[in-house]
């Protein structure tokens, strides 16, 4: 807070936005004003350390996602099965220009692929071409669904796809899987590698489906949806 002795000195009061201060020491009159005191907060500000600020002050509502420089990734969306289920849909969510899914699947049942579909869309609407541990390059078209176009056994796979989402522009996604085949050191995990679009350019990602190709997703198997503009 400001001296009184820095304060300026009150001559005439006009009694609009000024507080008399007695300065002692100097027997003059000062002003202590509203400006003043809005000047004398923002210079606290630097004052203001992290310890002081509680957890539950801080949600995704005070931080930056938009900016250059803001934050990139911003949580979207996520859905978590506590049962074996047929599949997972997110609740819609607001477009984004860029996303991100990470797709965690646990099969249920037997072999299984993880499948796709955005805004609810089963048409053949899909095209996309993968290849399995960078062996032969394959190819499919006027698919109703994108996956990995691999049936796996194995007890978990992890999926990350990254996807430019522009309403009238087809969405291209980029698509990279891990799925350990077997448990311990002995067993290296498969990769799968995928490139695919969906041809839609009317409408940007707002929901996004998962679903097993055989049996069902086990429980602990969770979509994830992140975005940024």
């Amino acid at each position: 807070m400001p001296k009184i002795s820095a304060l300026p000195n009150l001559t005439t009061p006009d009694g609009a936005d000024e507080l008399p201060i007695n300065d002692v020491s100097a027997t003059t009159t000062k002003k202590f004003t509203l400006t003043i005191l809005k000047e004398w907060l923002q210079a606290i500000t630097s004052f203001v350390t992290r310890t002081m600020i509680t957890n539950a002050a801080v949600d995704k509502t005070k931080i930056d996602f938009t900016t250059a420089g803001g934050v990139w990734w911003e949580e979207l969306a996520r859905v978590t099965a506590s049962t074996a289920v047929s599949s997972q849909t997110t609740p819609t969510f607001t477009a984004k220009k860029y996303l991100m899914i990470i797709n965690v699947w646990i099969p249920s049942g037997g072999g299984n692929a993880a499948n796709i579909r955005f805004n609810g869309d089963s048409g053949n609407n899909y095209n996309f071409r993968y290849n399995s541990n960078g062996g032969t390059e394959n190819s499919s078209v006027s698919q109703n669904t994108m996956s990995s176009g691999s049936a796996d056994s194995g007890t978990i796979g992890l999926d990350i796809r990254e996807i430019i989402n522009i309403a009238n522009k087809e969405k291209l996604v980029v698509y990279h899987e891990v799925v350990s085949k077997a448990t311990g050191a002995a067993t290296s995990p498969d990769r799968y590698e995928l490139a695919g679009k969906w041809v839609n350019t009317s409408a940007a990602i707002t929901s996004i489906t998962q679903f097993a190709s055989g049996n069902n997703l086990g429980a602990g198997s969770e979509l994830i949806v992140l975005g940024h503009d």
